[in-house]
């Protein structure tokens, strides 16, 4: 993880940014959160005493910036615990809705028809 995330954190009601960093393993191209993660597989960090925000959102805006409503951050390698910023980018609630599908784990996937 060669860039250096020092005072990223600063401003941010998150936990300290070593502690945060320190929660990811490197499992080939990805950074895989290593924390609590929802059903879906998403990592989530604790935010201002019990709010919990997903870990891929918290990077991408240390990496690149504000997340403009009403946009998502969406995984280019269709790995739910991922953090690796260089895999994050930014894109509509239906573009996130056609990745799903085109990776075949939409709603209609079991669908035959």
């Amino acid at each position: 993880m060669g860039t250096d995330y020092r005072g990223l954190l600063d401003g941010l009601p998150v936990m300290d940014e070593n502690t945060f960093l320190s929660h990811f393993a490197i499992v080939g191209d990805c950074w895989e959160w290593q924390g609590r993660r929802n059903a879906g597989g998403y990592g989530l960090a604790k935010v201002q005493g019990t709010d919990e925000r997903l870990t891929h959102r918290i990077m991408y805006q240390l990496t690149w910036g504000s997340i403009r409503h009403p946009l998502v951050v969406r995984h280019r390698c269709d790995n739910p615990p991922c953090g690796n910023p260089d895999h994050l980018e930014l894109g509509t609630i239906v573009d996130n809705a056609q990745d799903r599908e085109r990776r075949g784990r939409g709603r209609w996937r079991n669908r035959r028809g």
